[in-house]
């Protein structure tokens, strides 16, 4: 059964009568995962934003004080991973939306091996705690478009990297698929 789900979620390949192996990290699946997140993430921001707390507020920078803590103690790349989905929840849950909520970390748990490709890399954690500090700070002040830019530059920034640093392992070069209005998973075969 747990197998069932891991195959469910893209992290194993079961093969009859040969058993299960780890799925390989691709650049069409990186495409999926981000593209999905870039597509649900913003309308759970902006519903998070309409029902924040101060509370909520609180709990966000509180999650942003975790992460920035983790970083300046060089944390490994697991507790950076959690704290990062702590934040993107915490600024998710306003929102009262559980499924959405629960889509969302399944895709997170899948997105979450290629985001260790590139966080170990000093200018990925950089450049996330600046990306969390901005979004933060507007959904702080409650500013939907602002936010929604935000957001959707953090995640393609990430897939970019991502893409990039599939590139690099694998000895391929070139410009990374864009995301967005058009589907590239057709376009990249």
């Amino acid at each position: 059964m747990a197998l069932l789900q891991l195959e469910t979620e893209g992290l194993v390949v079961i093969h009859t009568h040969k058993g299960a192996i780890v799925a390989s990290l691709t650049p069409e699946d990186a495409v999926d995962l981000f593209e999905t997140r870039l597509v649900l993430e913003p309308i759970m921001l902006q519903k998070a934003l309409a029902a924040a707390t101060d509370a909520d507020i609180s709990q966000l920078q509180h999650c942003l004080a975790a992460y920035e803590k983790a970083l300046s103690l060089d944390a490994d790349p697991e507790t950076l991973s959690r704290l990062n989905w702590a934040f993107h929840a915490a600024m998710c849950r306003p929102a009262a939306r559980p499924r959405m909520l629960a889509i969302l970390l399944s895709l997170y748990r899948a997105t979450d091996r290629y985001l260790r490709v590139q966080i170990n890399r000093p200018e990925a954690k950089s450049q996330a705690l600046k990306d969390h500090r901005v979004i933060f700070d507007a959904f702080r002040r409650r500013k939907l478009a602002v936010a929604d830019k935000l957001i959707k530059a953090h995640i393609t920034g990430a897939y970019r990297d991502v893409i990039r640093r599939l590139q690099a392992q694998s000895g391929r070069s070139g410009a990374p698929p864009k995301i967005g209005k058009r589907s590239v998973v057709a376009n990249s075969r």
